[in-house]
């Protein structure tokens, strides 16, 4: 016996759950993540990751520690945030601390690079890969 939670009877069950979940995400989006994303044991199906990783972080930075952080950045860096992602306030509220990093915002929500903006993902990549 596997000694994981089986959350889902079916593969279905988890795209319906992550539709249903925090933030928007299409129906095509969530078979990625479904496919990638479980494993069946006994009884169903699970998260191949562990669960712990849906948990609140034990440690939660400081604005002067992610201020910090960012500030050693020495090499080109490139954000791309989600206009309906989770980081877009963070990154409006500072961004004039961020100068140093390139930030390109584009229409979408967390899981962005899996939705009909994959190919404006990409080609933000790779604007940016030749510009440095």
């Amino acid at each position: 016996m596997q000694n994981k939670v089986i959350a889902y009877a079916t593969e279905l069950g988890f795209c319906n759950s992550l539709l249903r979940g925090f933030g928007a995400i299409s129906e095509a989006a969530a078979r990625i993540l479904v496919e990638r994303g479980v494993e069946p044991c006994d009884g169903g199906w699970t998260w191949r990751t562990d669960a712990r990783l849906t948990l609140p972080s034990a440690m939660r930075l400081t604005h002067a520690h992610a201020e910090a952080f960012t500030n050693r950045l020495s090499m080109p860096t490139l954000l791309i945030a989600a206009e309906g992602g989770i980081v877009i306030s963070g990154v409006e509220a500072h961004q004039g601390e961020l100068d140093h990093i390139a930030i390109k915002t584009l229409p979408g929500g967390h899981h962005l690079h899996l939705e009909e903006q994959a190919e404006a993902v990409a080609e933000a990549m790779g604007d940016f890969l030749f510009s440095v």
